[in-house]
């Protein structure tokens, strides 16, 4: 775990590597404290399937079925006030924020959307 003071906030971060093939997603949690609250913050590498990626398994990777599921299911199980990801559509930064828009991290509060972008 690591600890930035950033303004007038602390972040305590730390690093969660979740099994998964080219040994991803990897997934960052920090704290974050404001005026009002203390918010748990996710930063997501949502994962993907590759086309070519055959779940049954592959002479170069056998488990790959099981470790796509493991990491799926670690992943519904985290838990989070905030989630963003490195991708602004796979969060729905555009609709959920707009140039101009003042302080709202409430926006970001969005278990639903992080759930069915998780399960893909």
């Amino acid at each position: 775990m690591s600890m930035t003071r950033c303004g007038l906030a602390v972040w305590r971060s730390w690093c969660c590597i979740i099994r998964d093939i080219q040994r991803g997603p990897v997934v960052f949690f920090f704290d974050v404290k404001d005026e009002h609250r203390s918010y748990r913050v996710l930063i997501a590498n949502m994962p993907s399937i590759l086309d070519e990626t055959k779940l049954t398994g592959m002479p170069t990777y056998p488990n790959v079925g099981k470790d796509y599921a493991h990491t799926f299911d670690v992943m519904k199980k985290l838990s989070f006030d905030i989630w963003v990801s490195s991708h602004a559509g796979q969060f729905g930064l555009h609709a959920k924020r707009k140039p101009g828009d003042g302080y709202r991290p409430e926006a970001f509060i969005d278990r639903r959307g992080y759930d069915r972008r998780s399960m893909i």
